[in-house]
């Protein structure tokens, strides 16, 4: 007779069927590890030691109904501690990363040693006093937070009462704030392009005088992403994976553009960051709602549908998710009826519209063919099909059915899976991922990525049979998305123009594939973890 099975037989001869499926089904195959089958052991000795015989009238804790669980624990014990480990297969580890796991996001996630943690938030806290002093030293230098500049002047004209998606409007509206007009890119054709209900939130910013606005902009930008860089490595510390941290540490510092460009996109995605983190740490759900309100108002493309993922995370995050969409639509409310009463305002939706047209469609900077060298800092997946034709509708429609078939492939095993740390993490990785796609996104969008690095330590620390890829594609992330290297490849624009169609997409539009790469990847982990748990429950 096997160890197994004299060991079941005991359980079953020795305990009631209560007690004695707790033993066995510590000892299947499954759990061939002596660590889970002590736990298991533990934990039905001390639930009967608390609850009693079930289906009997004796008192809890009573000593002659515990004690006999309590001395078959012990003996069972001993018996699996004769026996020697099993090897654990990819698979096993799998399951066993599997079997771990919650019905809930781990609220007490439990701490990596202090020392790796200390020194991986002492190393993440000099990448981001690094990344704010490169920022303010390149912010100096060049682009002065060119990107800031238009939206300040819009929200002030929603102030003011003129017309926030008018480039004079918007021009005299930043003079007279006592902005200095040395930049002729900021209000030329097609610039304004931010929706009613993200100039309402940034109009007490724009009430005050531009030089003073910009300061406290440059700095909440470089503190919101900061913080929301800690509490990545926060994340990644659980699972002691010191190449995710050294990669996502180098993710940190090259992203200058953030504070050199005073994108919004810095706020939004840092508030995400925020919100998830609260999220998987159990901590103050009105902060999580605030943060996704907040990030959903002011960039709508970039949070929509990792705000909605909620909806499948688990009764606590769909509570999250109702109140955040109620306060989002009130928001919106708001600023387009706010930006409506105005009578040069009034047909606001028309005049948005041209603009977002005029500004990626044919002829406009952002205009996705092979022909257009600005093409290279996009990485929707326009940028992939726009290499190859220049029409509309080409483009588009295979950048849409792109999207639609990852996120196909994507919900199967969302929906199908239990709750658990380990499924948030991969589904936000691959959506984080699957996010930057379908619409129009640009370089300083990509960090948005910072939603892989935990994913990535996962992998790592369970010692994944994908952990190698997960690194290599984490690291290849960090530079091929970094602005200094970008800036390089593409500062050569008769060189781009000259290249052949193949030639362009994989020397000159590094962002799509990288960024197509990384969703494939975390899609079919995520698949690849769900079989897993099939296999287990088969």
């Amino acid at each position: 007779m096997s160890r197994s099975n004299g060991l079941a037989g005991f359980a079953e001869n020795a305990l009631p069927r209560q007690a004695a499926s707790c033993f066995v089904q510590a000892d299947s195959p499954e759990k061939p590890s002596l660590v889970h089958f002590r736990s298991a052991a533990c934990h039905a000795c001390m639930r009967f030691l608390v609850q009693g015989w079930p289906n009997t009238r004796s008192v809890p804790g009573n000593i002659s109904t515990t004690a006999p669980v309590f001395i078959a624990a012990c003996v069972a014990t001993r018996k699996a501690g004769m026996g020697t480990r099993l090897k654990h297969s990819p698979q096993d580890r799998t399951r066993r990363m599997i079997a771990t796991t919650t019905s809930e996001p781990d609220l007490q996630m439990k701490s990596g040693t202090r020392l790796f943690r200390a020194t991986a938030f002492t190393f993440m806290l000099l990448c981001c006093l690094l990344f704010v002093a490169r920022g303010y030293h390149d912010e100096r230098l060049a682009d002065h937070q060119r990107d800031f500049k238009q939206p300040f002047s819009s929200a002030r004209c929603l102030l003011t009462g003129c017309n926030p998606y008018s480039e004079t409007d918007t021009r005299i509206a930043y003079l007279r704030a006592g902005g200095i007009n040395d930049d002729p890119i900021v209000f030329a054709p097609y610039s304004a392009l931010y929706p009613p209900f993200s100039l309402a939130l940034l109009a007490p910013l724009a009430a005050i005088p531009y030089p003073v606005a910009q300061a406290l902009w440059l700095w909440g930008c470089a503190g919101l992403f900061s913080v929301a860089c800690l509490l990545t490595a926060d994340l990644c510390g659980r699972f002691h994976s010191g190449s995710t941290v050294l990669c996502l540490g180098f993710f940190v510092v090259t992203s200058t553009i953030l504070l050199m460009e005073g994108q919004v996109s810095t706020v939004a995605i840092s508030l995400l960051v925020i919100g998830l983190w609260c999220f998987l740490r159990g901590r103050q759900p009105w902060l999580t709602t605030l943060c996704f309100t907040v990030a959903l108002a002011l960039k709508p493309h970039d949070a929509l549908l990792l705000v909605l993922y909620f909806g499948f995370a688990g009764p606590r995050a769909r509570v999250i998710l109702r109140r955040t969409l109620v306060l989002t639509g009130l928001v919106v409310v708001a600023g387009c009826t706010w930006c409506s009463v105005h009578a040069s305002s009034r047909f606001w939706m028309h005049d948005l519209l041209r603009n977002l047209y005029g500004n990626s469609g044919p002829g406009g900077v952002n205009e996705p063919v092979q022909a257009n060298p600005q093409a290279g800092y996009l990485v929707s997946a326009q940028a992939i099909f726009g290499t190859f034709s220049s029409h509309p509708l080409v483009y588009h429609t295979g950048a849409y059915l792109l999207t639609a078939g990852l996120l196909a492939l994507w919900l199967q095993p969302v929906l199908a899976l239990r709750g658990s740390l380990h499924k948030h993490l991969l589904a936000i990785a691959g959506l984080a991922c699957i996010t930057l796609l379908p619409v129009y996104h640009r370089q300083y969008d990509t960090r948005l990525l910072l939603l892989i690095f935990p994913a990535v330590a996962m992998l790592v620390g369970t010692r994944h049979r994908f952990a190698t890829m997960a690194v290599t594609l984490a690291a290849a992330a960090g530079v091929l998305t970094a602005y200094p290297l970008l800036r390089r490849v593409l500062d050569h624009p008769a060189r781009v123009e000259a290249a052949g169609r193949l030639q362009t997409l994989l020397l000159y539009r590094p962002l799509p594939l990288v960024t197509l790469a990384l969703a494939l990847f975390f899609v079919f982990t995520l698949r690849a973890f769900w079989h897993a748990e099939q296999a287990q429950q088969g």
